[in-house]
């Protein structure tokens, strides 16, 4: 079948069966490549017993290659509420130009099947299901094939003519979100493209069977059992891993190779970030920092799965970054390294003078983990025993926490985010401790006006205030708050948000007390949340770290955020344009990498230009308030145009712009403002104003990665 939309067929169930026996052959669908025809009842099996977690699903799809370098999507259902979603797709793998053809089963959707669903999505908010994919070579760019897909639940196994390419554990569900599942588009089936009619397979689909049972050897026709490996075991360069890997086999070959992959990435990588700390493999987000013994660390939650087949055991793992000056960074080896166990949502803390880690137990209920590192560098943590208990329960509260500890006088505290079913808003539960091991639960910290769930909350310390933070909004419209601790209960004096920007984790930020007494703090900078595509998941940087941002408490009790003043000693060459000029000078040798300092006029713009695009910086002729306009700007992905605004500032206010290749972060009168722009060559640039109010510089700013210290021998995917 050829399209340019696809065709929906009707495949849905003409009469019920009961259970999983099957005594003869259970085909659900055939499909002819001239017409989707509904099988009688004698032939069609109820697809109701496609539940979640029923266990039970094969897929046998036979096509054919009409073009070369094809990808597409050959088939795709998107289900009902209570079953599962099923697609086949080939995709291309940017920015290294691999292709993967895969298959994924997911259950997601919101409302009564949410509980259903975490039977088969290792309990991911926003993760998938079942997928078992395999790089395609050139002997997948022409001729007929074969594909036939198999899971009892407990392992998942994908053909392609008769040959294994993949066998992986199913229990454990670690999500794979790239291969699109389509969430809100038209229920159905559909082959050559996806329910929007997207996504679209050019070639011919012959043959679909879709079966709730597994599919016997001789079914399928199977040549060699063997799964495809690389030459090289432990460490692979395109990041597919062995299925006969330990766990810290995986992890010990993802700590011996990113520092490779960062070079590689750096080298040839022309939007991965130059002086934000970012990683070259997976996705990293949730921020969390700690400084200690005279070094900054960042350990934030990493997903393997956006860009490595089978990174390790589990869906999330802690990365580590460090630091001695701000100026240089470098990447650890994981520090909580625990065998098959997810190891997420983490929050440092210094308690009694020394550093502590709390993280959700792998089945995300009760008390956190709770790990203790066993160097002055923090590069290993080993858990505390026995784990910590929560021994007296608030009523209502129940299922996953999300928690942050600290400490007041002699006294131990842990709150955080937790669902409560007599709470129609977020109510944050406080629980105290004499030993950090047995919570018991006094009441609640804060009660919310916001929404009844919520994640990632950080408290820490400035002026005097005690800092709370999540990443949805707490009170009104504020993602912090700042106020006292009285009476074991949180007062809110002042709040406010992160970021202008239009990054979902920008509202994640967490903040430690340097030994001069400033406060240093980081956020998650994404790709625009709402409207993000799955292929920027997989590229290291869409879950970026901002710069370093030095925190102060304003009369107000709201924050304001400056960049941190190691960042000057990064500027290299400058260029500085007089009040009058309408061109800016640039530095010749920025490469995508600068800031720029300015003051503008009420009424006065500034246009960064490139080849394929344009956004502007301005002030309100009224107000005084900055805004920068996307609407023109290069996108990625299912990007759109944006217009961001920061709050009204004195027109005397300096404003600083710093672009790193993709990103830009923009600081005035305190309040901060992130987007993305994706240049085809972010190193070609022109920058205009109509009317400066002040001299304007320009100053190339430097690597925070320093290039001895990575050797480029372990390449990433060509």
């Amino acid at each position: 079948m050829s399209s340019d939309r696809g065709q929906y067929v009707n495949m849905e169930p003409q009469h019920s069966m009961e259970g999983l026996s099957v005594r003869r052959s259970l085909v659900i669908a055939y499909l002819s490549i001239v017409s989707a025809v509904a099988l009688g009842a004698d032939s069609v099996e109820d697809l109701k017993v496609l539940k979640f977690g029923s266990g039970f699903v094969s897929i046998t799809l036979r096509f054919t290659i009409t073009e070369r370098e094809w990808t597409g999507t050959l088939l795709s259902r998107r289900a009902a509420s209570g079953e599962p979603s099923i697609a086949v797709t080939a995709f291309k793998h940017e920015p290294f130009g691999k292709r993967f053809l895969g298959v994924a089963l997911d259950g997601v959707a919101d409302g009564p099947n949410q509980a259903a669903a975490l039977s088969v999505r290792d309990s991911v908010v926003g993760g998938h299901l079942i997928a078992a994919f395999t790089e395609m070579d050139a002997s997948l760019d022409s001729g007929t094939h074969d594909l036939d897909f198999r899971t009892d639940g407990k392992t998942a196994e994908l053909y392609i003519d008769g040959v294994r390419r993949e066998s992986r554990s199913a229990e454990k569900f670690t999500a794979r979100t790239f291969l699109k599942l389509y969430p809100h588009s038209k229920l159905g089936w559909k082959t050559g493209g996806d329910p929007d009619g997207g996504d679209v397979f050019n070639g011919k689909v012959e043959i679909i069977h879709v079966q709730p049972r597994w599919l016997s050897d001789t079914e399928i026709g199977i040549k060699d059992t063997k799964p495809k490996s690389s030459a090289n075991p432990k460490i692979i360069a395109n990041g597919l891993y062995s299925a006969s890997m330990s766990d810290e086999q995986r992890m010990s070959a993802i700590d011996k190779a990113m520092p490779g992959w960062l070079a590689d990435k750096v080298q040839r990588d022309r939007w991965f970030p130059r002086y934000h700390v970012a990683i070259p493999a997976g996705m990293m987000f949730d921020t969390r920092c700690a400084i200690h013994g005279g070094r900054y660390h960042l350990f934030p939650t990493w997903r393997a799965d956006m860009n490595l087949s089978s990174g390790t055991g589990g869906s999330f793992r802690m990365q580590h970054f460090s630091s001695a000056n701000l100026i240089r960074w470098q990447i650890e080896p994981f520090p909580i390294r625990l065998e098959n166990t997810n190891v997420c949502n983490g929050s440092p803390a210094t308690i009694d003078g020394k550093p502590q880690f709390f993280f959700l137990r792998q089945s995300r209920d009760g008390a956190p983990n709770r790990a203790l590192p066993t160097d002055a560098a923090l590069t290993k943590w080993n858990l505390a025993t026995p784990p910590p208990a929560i021994t007296k329960e608030g009523e209502g509260y129940s299922g996953r926490l999300d928690s942050v500890v600290f400490q007041d006088g002699m006294r131990y505290y842990l709150t955080g985010t937790r669902r409560n079913a007599l709470k129609t808003s977020m109510a944050m539960p406080l629980y105290r401790s004499d030993d950090l091991m047995d919570w018991k639960y006094i009441g609640d910290f804060f009660q919310t006006n916001t929404k009844p769930f919520n994640e990632c909350p950080q408290i820490f310390h400035v002026g005097g205030k005690i800092v709370v933070a999540a990443f949805y909004p707490l009170h009104g419209k504020n993602n912090y708050l700042v106020g006292r601790f009285e009476n074991e209960r949180f007062v809110m004096e002042g709040g406010g948000v992160w970021d202008y920007g239009g990054h979902g984790h920008n509202r994640s930020f967490d903040a430690e007390p340097t030994s001069d007494g400033r406060v240093i703090g980081w956020s998650t900078i994404t790709v625009y949340s709402d409207h993000d595509a799955i292929e920027t998941a997989r590229m290291g940087w869409k879950g970026m770290h901002s710069i370093a941002k030095e925190v102060s408490l304003r009369p107000d009790n709201t924050l304001a955020l400056q960049p941190a003043a190691e960042l000057t000693r990064l500027r290299k060459s400058s260029a500085t344009t007089p009040t009058g000029k309408s061109q800016l000078a640039m530095p010749t040798d920025h490469q995508g990498q600068f800031e720029l300092v300015t003051k503008l006029n009420r009424g006065a713009s500034i246009v960064f230009a490139t080849t394929d695009g344009l956004c502007t910086l301005s002030r309100d002729g009224k107000t005084g308030a900055v805004s920068m306009d996307l609407r023109q700007a290069p996108k990625i992905g299912a990007d759109y145009g944006h217009v961001f605004s920061i709050p009204p500032t004195d027109v005397d206010d300096e404003i600083r712009v710093f672009f790193d290749r993709s990103v830009f972060e923009v600081f005035a009168g305190g309040y901060v403002m992130t987007s993305r722009y994706f240049a085809k060559e972010p190193s070609q640039w022109t920058i205009q104003s109509d009317s400066l109010k002040s001299a304007t510089s320009i100053h190339t700013i430097g690597s925070i990665w320093e290039p001895s210290t990575y050797p480029t021998s372990l390449k990433l995917p060509e």
